[in-house]
């Protein structure tokens, strides 16, 4: 039995499919399985993963499109080798990714996630590495994750024990999900090193989506609330958009005040989240939305100068903004 599994689901990447292929076989490591699996694909992918005369690829084709996270959990189904290492069709991995995966979790054994970072290049090109601390990574599944999808090598025994699969009741938000469940017992980091090479191109980044996916967002929001006993209603999954970023905020200071005690009430009693990191996570996340409630007007002086008493940076805040408010120039960078 090899020591890595590759799960590599594909539908219709055949113009990059052999650069991504080509990629894999030649890793310095050498003890892996790809595990292909199409998605029906309606262009020349099948013919060319046919192509390659190597044992070590094994193909799986669908006979029905059906999405990736049925795709994925074919895979998944058939994955006998001790990690699990994602790939997809159109991107490319580092010659050295799977060697240096492999010796970080041989050599940390109480790690069960790492994502290494992830070098976006075509339409875009940044550099996007993760969060090596485990508690924030869990604490900050709160709100999004921050380990790398794609870029990661999982302990397949994590997802056996837990009994983990991809999941599709929340629509393209699969690898927040997968994360979501493995928090409790899933030990989560993340290293430097840019391994692994993400594709950017015009068709798998239609920013005509941003609004559809925060309705996603919204109702993945209000399963975390329900975990935590919160009321999963309308408000208060949008209050916790608001305090992702994700959309300014539209209600007032004592709304957001009260959500994030609640959040940290409800935290210490059912453990969820760890609660040092869950802590600094709430509160790095309520003080950027004080800056937004003062640029929306939410917030009273009377708060503002109490809650400036230990951090007057709120205060000096709302002082520039009066001196520049006359100024119709002015754009407001403290709502995205």
């Amino acid at each position: 039995m090899a020591e890595i599994a590759v799960l590599l689901p594909n539908y219709n990447n055949a113009p990059y499919l052999k650069e991504a292929v080509d990629s894999i076989l030649n890793q310095s490591f050498q003890d892996f399985i790809i595990y292909f699996i199409d998605d029906a694909s309606t262009d020349d992918s099948i013919e060319i993963i046919n192509g390659y005369n190597d044992d070590r690829i094994k193909v799986f084709q669908k006979e029905t499109n059906s999405g990736i996270v049925d795709t994925m959990n074919v895979g998944l189904n058939e994955i006998t080798e001790k990690y699990l290492i994602r790939m997809d069709g159109d991107d490319i991995s580092a010659p050295n990714r799977f060697q240096i995966l492999y010796d970080f979790m041989e050599t940390n054994l109480d790690i069960d996630v790492c994502s290494s970072a992830i070098k976006m290049f075509g339409n875009i090109e940044e550099t996007i590495r993760y969060e090596k601390d485990i508690d924030l990574n869990k604490a900050s599944l709160i709100f999004s994750h921050k380990i790398g999808h794609a870029a990661s090598i999982v302990r397949v025994s994590i997802l056996r024990e837990l009994k983990v699969k991809y999941r599709n009741d929340f629509q393209k938000m699969e690898d927040y999900d997968l994360f979501y469940q493995l928090r409790k017992k899933a030990r989560m980091t993340a290293i430097d090193d840019e391994l692994y090479f993400y594709r950017k191109l015009d068709y798998n980044h239609k920013r005509d989506l941003y609004w559809e996916k925060l309705k996603v967002f919204q109702e993945f929001y209000k399963m975390i609330l329900a975990d935590l006993e919160i009321e999963p209603s309308d408000k208060n999954s949008e209050i916790h958009l608001h305090f992702s970023q994700r959309i300014p905020p539209k209600y007032q200071f004592k709304d957001y005040l009260n959500h994030k005690n609640l959040i940290l009430t409800k935290n210490k009693k059912l453990k969820e989240f760890p609660e040092i990191g869950l802590s600094k996570v709430i509160e790095e996340k309520f003080s950027a939305l004080i800056f937004r409630l003062i640029d929306a007007k939410k917030i009273s002086i009377g708060q503002l100068l109490k809650i400036s008493i230990s951090k007057p940076k709120f205060f000096y805040y709302y002082l520039r903004r009066l001196g520049k408010k006359s100024n119709p120039n002015e754009v407001n960078n403290n709502v995205s």
